[in-house]
């Protein structure tokens, strides 16, 4: 990975290009700007900024993630739903915990995230019932 932090934007771009192509089928540039609610040409600069980092590759229009994407997803994912853990103990509901949790999910270490999960008692779920996946990511999760 040439650069391994990434913006908030870079972050849902992210996110939104392995989910949708979880589905079977690549993400389309246009689907994506309308998902992030931004203009054709400003999705292609965030897709153009993570083919530099090595998390995206784009060909007519399609973007497909890359191993080193799909990575880097699961770690975010394992972060939200970590932090969303932590917020909802400390008495956030469910979806203020997943709306501050993706404000900065992307930003915390991994060391970080795995102490608080250990400090958490490694939940086995997000408040949302979804699955927390440790260590290697092998599936695609949904926020």
């Amino acid at each position: 990975m040439e650069n391994g932090k990434i913006t908030r934007k870079e972050r849902d771009c992210l996110v939104i290009a392995v989910e949708n192509s979880s589905k079977g089928f690549p993400l389309k540039l246009v689907d994506l700007s309308k998902k992030l609610k931004i203009k054709p040409p400003t999705a292609l600069d965030l897709v153009r900024r993570l083919e530099k980092k090595g998390m995206l590759e784009s060909n007519r229009g399609m973007i497909i993630p890359t191993e080193e994407g799909i990575k880097r997803y699961g770690i975010i994912i394992y972060a939200h739903r970590i932090i969303e853990c932590a917020l909802k103990d400390s008495g956030e509901s469910d979806v203020d915990s997943c709306l501050e949790a993706a404000g900065y999910d992307y930003l915390v270490s991994a060391n970080l995230v795995s102490e608080m999960d250990r400090l958490l008692g490694n939940p086995e779920t997000c408040p949302h019932g979804k699955k927390i996946i440790r260590g290697e990511v092998n599936e695609y999760q949904s926020i």
